[in-house]
């Protein structure tokens, strides 16, 4: 075909035909993209994860007051 060793390559190991142009597209733009979504990822999993620690913190005090609560509780059904 008209289209480059590597689209033939992507079609043969994928067996979609011609959908897969879209892998054979260009390297550096496709690099281009994911750097950014690297980026992105990258800062927003830095925000999760301060907010993760934030949450986590308050979970395990609310965990914590759930189990005294509970304990009392149990201690005065029997």
């Amino acid at each position: 075909g008209l289209r480059g060793k590597g689209a033939r390559i992507a079609e043969r190991t994928t067996g979609h035909g011609i959908e897969t142009t879209e892998i054979a597209v260009s390297k550096t733009e496709r690099r281009r993209q994911k750097d950014a979504e690297k980026a992105a990822r990258k800062e927003a999993a830095a925000a999760e994860r301060e907010a993760a620690a934030k949450a986590k913190a308050e979970a395990e005090a609310a965990a914590a007051a759930a189990e005294a609560a509970a304990a009392e509780e149990g201690a005065a059904e029997e």
